[in-house]
């Protein structure tokens, strides 16, 4: 008993330094429009997404950041698949070990270290729009998704926040000019200790922006003033931080249509660094023709930019190439190449500790297992004593037994929405405001509870700009 004991402690213990030991490698489907994440180092999760405007792909995989690779054979590793959704609101909770998603006017989570997945909420207010984004509040683990909240009724949006310490959903005022957004993209600045939301598309004008907005909890909405070299107008790009919030790295997506039609938008295959503490722009060396992308999957390792998936410049073919860019050197690069995060290295002592940890851990078992058989040799034999046989009788309950309903059903695909030039009936009308509002004068005070839930659904207020 002591040594299986001591067993399980060791397989415990390293198993939490090689969370994805046991995933394969594999090629994954290429995709655009995925829900994607990243932790710095470690991995780039991808899931869902669309393939040629097919049903959503339920496929989850990851991309492996803790070990040097090159462009032309990324290490991928599969992932139990998922919910079939694209271009979704997601984001890491702020321990790094859960993946906040909504989909079809479910929040769920996804916890990596037992692969499982949980039902936090479902609310017919929960917007099912596709193209908005969400942040997590590092400092107090509060996930803020803007426009999250859509009243099946009125269409009226507000900000969902959810606390995953007590697992509730709050909700805020929403800044006007965002109202009609989507496509934009939302990172939370340790810096400014609020979200910065960059771009966007306003799905009522097909107008696309290149606005760099911020949250405050406190202060409210602001638009912010930046120099340098200011990026062109821009949707469905990637908009991640780098050097632990202090950068911003910004690339790809497409610019305002050429045409009336939002299909005529170009793609775009140029990088901008964002400065956050000067908020001054810099341009990158821009991706050639093949780099060129929207609608990708993107994150930050050290020094090293990358994406994968998304559209090409010429709309041929969804790609399943990725492309790496190298900060330092400020150029396109084929190699990844690893090294730890400063915030990574205990952990990385961890792991390399391990086997050496277990080593002692399993010598000190057999010692003791050795010692507890000598001991047993030299014991007395024990006195039989015959016990009656006992026929063991089976009762049949009481009650049915049956799953709860929540755990009942497959896995959903997310229903196909309506056009967005359709919606615009069931929107009320919304005032145009001429300049950015300073911290709002109606935000709340005290802690809300979520817009109350009600017995019918408004489809009319569905949205599909996802070009």
């Amino acid at each position: 008993m002591l040594a299986k004991t001591l067993f399980a402690i060791i397989s415990t213990f390293c198993a939490t330094a090689f969370t994805h030991a046991e995933s394969q490698p594999f090629t994954p489907t290429h995709a655009y429009q995925t829900l994607n994440t990243f932790i710095d180092g470690q991995a780039l999760y991808v899931l869902g997404g669309k393939l040629s405007g097919e049903q959503p792909l339920s496929q989850m995989f990851l991309l492996d950041l803790s070990t040097s690779w090159s462009t032309s054979s990324p290490v991928f590793k599969k992932l139990p698949d998922g919910y079939g959704d694209y271009s979704m609101p997601n984001v890491l909770t702020s321990d790094q070990q859960t993946w906040f998603i909504l989909s079809n006017g479910i929040a769920y989570a996804y916890k990596f270290e037992t692969s499982s997945w949980k039902t936090l909420t479902q609310d017919s207010d929960i917007n099912k729009n596709h193209g908005n984004a969400a942040a997590t509040d590092p400092e107090t683990g509060l996930i803020y998704v803007p426009n999250g909240y859509s009243d099946w009724w009125t269409g009226e949006k507000t900000m969902m926040i959810y606390d995953a310490a007590d697992k509730a959903f709050h909700y805020d005022s929403m800044q006007p000019s965002m109202l009609n957004m989507n496509l934009y993209t939302a990172a939370w600045s340790p810096d400014l200790k609020g979200m910065l939301i960059f771009g966007g598309l306003n799905f009522k004008t097909n107008i696309t922006t290149n606005d760099l907005l911020l949250y405050h909890p406190s202060d409210g909405w602001r638009l912010l003033e930046t120099k340098g070299d200011i990026p062109p107008p821009r949707r469905s790009h990637c908009f991640v931080p780098a050097h632990s919030g202090s950068k911003m790295v910004l690339f790809g997506g497409r610019s305002n249509p050429t045409t009336s039609l939002l299909e005529s938008s170009p793609t775009l295959g140029d990088l901008y660094i964002l400065d956050v503490p000067s908020l001054t722009w810099t341009r990158g060396s821009d991706a050639d023709s093949t780099g060129a992308r929207w609608g990708h999957a993107c994150a930050m390792s050290n020094d090293y930019f990358v994406a994968w998936g998304g559209v090409p410049m010429s709309d041929a073919a969804i790609l399943n190439q990725t492309i790496v860019y190298n900060l330092k050197t400020a150029s396109w690069t084929t190699e990844y190449v690893y090294s730890p995060p400063p915030n990574q290295a205990d952990k990385k002592a961890i792991a390399i500790g391990c086997g050496a940890a277990g080593g002692v851990l399993l010598l000190v078992a057999v010692i003791l297992v050795f010692r507890r058989h000598q001991a047993k040799e030299r014991r007395p034999p024990a006195e039989i004593v015959e016990v009656p046989q006992v026929i063991q009788v089976v009762l049949p309950s009481p009650y049915p037994v049956s799953l709860p309903m929540h755990l009942q059903g497959p896995p959903h695909v997310a229903l196909v929405p309506f056009d967005p030039m359709q919606q615009q009936n069931g929107y009320p009308p919304v005032n145009t405001v001429s300049a950015m509002a300073s911290p709002l004068s109606t935000r709340l005070t005290a802690t809300p509870s979520p817009p109350a839930s009600h017995m019918f659904s408004n489809s009319a207020n569905a949205n599909t700009n996802v070009v």
